[in-house]
């Protein structure tokens, strides 16, 4: 660290902004390098892959706490 972490998370498709606003107000807006997603072949979840800069292990961990309470995420890697 500093460098940059990729975060996985299962959501429910309308939660797609409440997480990238999440880990921008955490890491702070311009932290977000990229945002990959798919949908699940039913399109009832969405595959969030943010891979965002992060300046220390401890900020990970905060990101994983905030993603944690989103409401909509189903479950977090």
């Amino acid at each position: 660290f500093p460098g940059i972490f990729a975060f996985r998370v299962v959501i429910f498709p309308d939660a797609r902004g409440a997480c990238v606003a999440a880990v921008g107000a955490t890491l702070g807006d311009d932290a977000v390098v990229e945002v990959l997603e798919k949908s699940s072949r039913n399109g009832r979840y969405l595959s969030l892959h943010l891979r965002a800069q992060v300046p220390h292990a401890e900020a990970v961990l905060e990101v994983w706490a905030v993603l944690a309470a989103v409401r909509g995420v189903v479950m977090s890697l």
